[in-house]
């Protein structure tokens, strides 16, 4: 399998990914590793990697790409999906598999979607379309691989296109106009007209297409680029701690500063333009 796979002209860094993949799905059944006793696989495939040249980190966005996308949209379902999608995984540091369906056990449905009110009180999906709406919180998967949840929120920005309430809201307007009933608690929000589901393939598309509009090569931007552009804001923008933004990207440790990049820097390097 691997072999094929590294024929086809994937790097070694896929082959382990797609890796991680098989061996989620053999422990959530209960069922043994495949990979843990290995050896000489593992041996070949730390050769093979000493071929592959050194890949090239992704880019976190700029909160102005979010707003790229979300103002150069139009109003359709598919459209508010795309948007909404951009937003919710650039301010709450979503991972691609919470948000876009690889695992339906561990993406986001509209019953992990928690509107609520001045008093922080939870609203229904119906009262979220309405003014009253003062913050939104979505339940996550505490880490990677974790069986236990947690909410994460943020607060209405009413002033901010790509504030994730707003957006949220819009989809919901949307989804209600194109179907004519109210979305199924079970349904991911990210449901598009055809009813696929908004896929890591379709929402890279998305980001490179603004990033060249940024001067950015196609690739040093990706799905990921959400969550690593998303934790650089928050970090730059001095009002949350390190402790506070460790806990809200769900990290158990400093990995987060890997993230961690100047947007206006990494900008005027990668399009050539003088600092």
């Amino acid at each position: 399998w691997a072999s094929y796979l590294r024929l086809e002209g994937n790097s070694v860094g896929t082959i382990r990914s797609k890796q991680s993949g098989v061996r989620w799905f053999h422990v959530r059944n209960y069922k043994p590793d495949p990979f843990k006793n290995l050896l000489t696989y593992k041996e070949w495939l730390a050769d093979e990697e000493k071929k592959d040249a050194p890949p090239q980190p992704k880019l976190g966005v700029p909160p102005q790409m979010v707003e790229l996308v979300v103002r150069s949209s139009g109003s359709s379902l598919n459209a508010e999906v795309i948007k909404c999608a951009c937003s919710a995984g650039f301010w709450f540091l979503l991972r691609c598999v919470e948000m876009l369906g690889a695992d339906p056990r561990r993406s986001l449905t509209w019953e992990d979607v928690l509107p609520r009110d001045c008093h922080g009180n939870i609203q229904s999906l119906e009262e979220m379309s309405s003014d009253t709406t003062t913050g939104i919180g979505l339940r996550l998967f505490c880490r990677k691989g974790s069986a236990h949840t947690c909410t994460r929120s943020v607060k209405a920005r009413y002033d901010l296109v790509t504030c994730p309430v707003v957006r949220f809201q819009a989809l919901y307007r949307a989804y209600v106009k194109h179907v004519g009933r109210v979305p199924p608690p079970q349904q991911s929000p990210f449901m598009m007209q055809d009813r696929s589901i908004f896929s890591r393939e379709r929402l890279a598309e998305v980001l490179k297409a603004a990033g060249e509009t940024f001067g950015l090569a196609s690739n040093r931007v990706a799905t990921h680029s959400l969550r690593r552009g998303g934790t650089s804001t928050y970090y730059a923008s001095n009002r949350v701690t390190e402790q506070d933004l460790m806990r809200f990207g769900r990290w158990s440790s400093t990995a987060y500063y890997r993230y961690v990049t100047a947007h206006q820097d990494m900008l005027n390097k990668e399009a050539g333009e003088p600092g």
